[in-house]
């Protein structure tokens, strides 16, 4: 098995900022992308109830990309839907068939996601207490 290190996939991580980046034009293959994003992780008891809190993240991308919350900067929008990208379009890098570290790339990609985000999930988390 081939090792690959965090800094591999921060590399494939921003590779798809690009793709990433269309999605916020066209909203609705970035919906479509959300909507199979969160078929999945019902389906995935570990990367749903992770540290990373994933399920926080699939709600702030769906309420950036359907314009329910609009003070996140495009660059933390793009951060998240780049995580998403990678869980339900790419090849993983360690395939999440192999028991324990299968999902460690998954984990490593939403933990980039959340750091660059984490101002902005800040915000969006304050103001879902206070609606």
């Amino acid at each position: 098995m081939e090792v690959i290190s965090n800094e591999d996939l921060y590399r494939l991580f921003l590779d798809l900022n690009e793709q990433a980046k269309s999605l916020l034009s066209e909203p609705e293959k970035a919906i479509e992308m959300l909507a199979k994003a969160e078929g999945a992780l019902q389906d995935n008891a570990v990367l749903r109830d992770a540290e990373q809190g994933i399920p926080e993240l699939l709600a702030f991308a769906k309420s950036c990309v359907h314009g329910e919350y609009k003070e996140a900067a495009d660059s933390s929008v793009i951060a998240v839907l780049s995580a998403f990208l990678y869980f339900t379009e790419r090849d993983d890098a360690i395939h999440d068939s192999i028991p324990v570290i299968g999902y460690l790339d998954d984990l490593t990609i939403f933990g980039f996601a959340r750091e660059a985000a984490k101002e902005d999930l800040a915000g969006y988390t304050e103001s879902r207490t206070w609606n």
